[in-house]
């Protein structure tokens, strides 16, 4: 799992119809103590209505198609939870 900050909706005007009605999101990465990393992720939402700003749970592979709803998805990263805080103890944030 990783954190994310959703930084762009992607519109498709044509994908998979599958993929309807869930939404498209452009992901970065970011550090436990909520700073950006370089990475980003495509990322499908579908049941959360998220948007961008939104700190979120990123899984990928096998697990993004675990999510509700996401079974039979064409897909390989899903938005699985919107993060409201993060709570780390200061001794586990050298361990990235």
């Amino acid at each position: 799992m990783t954190l994310g900050k959703i930084i762009k909706e992607l519109v498709c005007s044509v994908k998979d119809p599958k993929l309807n009605p869930s939404k498209l999101f452009l992901v970065r990465a970011l550090n436990v103590d909520l700073s950006e990393k370089e990475e980003q992720f495509v990322a499908l939402e579908s049941r959360l209505g998220l948007g961008k700003g939104d700190i979120v749970l990123l899984v990928f592979g096998s697990g993004s198609r675990k999510v509700e709803g996401n079974t039979d998805l064409p897909i390989d990263c899903a938005v699985t939870a919107k993060v409201e805080t993060v709570n780390i103890d200061d001794k586990y944030l050298g361990l990235r």
